[in-house]
């Protein structure tokens, strides 16, 4: 009797912990892709392995695979979107840097806040100095960057 319900335990924490984190990570993936990548030279974040797969990073793994002219293609294409039609940039910042500060803050999962600043850094290189202080306008910044501050602090 005690297998059984040991057994219905870890399906409950399988299904009210493990899957909403991974459903959290697959958004903030799918947010992350959708922006280009910023160059290696302006910034470079490390790269966060973690314990459970993802299918964003599958399909990010099977393209580099596939050849990097076809990324590259991908990549320059999605920059001059957003340099010729900055308006998308900028509903799509006003839209999500609220949310993705609003999820740094309050998850705890590493590869969770990797990825929103990720986003969060992407939004900020690609974005005119006009379009960043409207989007600094939406979110609460001073929130955030209070929960940065407070990650980079190591527990005593």
């Amino acid at each position: 009797m005690g297998f059984v319900h040991l057994r219905f335990f870890a399906q409950m924490f399988f299904l009210f912990y493990l899957l909403p984190i991974l459903q959290m990570f697959e958004i903030v993936s799918l947010a992350d892709d959708l922006l280009p990548h910023m160059p290696a030279r302006v910034i470079n974040l490390p790269t966060y392995y973690h314990s459970y797969k993802s299918s964003s990073a599958k399909k990010s793994a099977s393209i580099k695979q596939d050849g990097a002219g076809s990324t590259e293609n991908e990549r320059s294409g999605r920059e001059r979107l957003l340099r010729e039609h900055p308006e998308l940039l900028q509903q799509f910042g006003m839209d999500l840097l609220p949310t993705v500060t609003q999820v740094y803050g309050s998850s705890v999962n590493a590869p969770i806040r990797h990825k929103c600043l990720s986003i969060i850094g992407k939004l900020m290189y690609y974005s005119s100095a006009e379009t960043i202080q409207s989007l600094l306008g939406t979110a609460n910044i001073s929130r955030f960057l209070y929960k940065f501050s407070q990650s980079l602090i190591p527990f005593a």
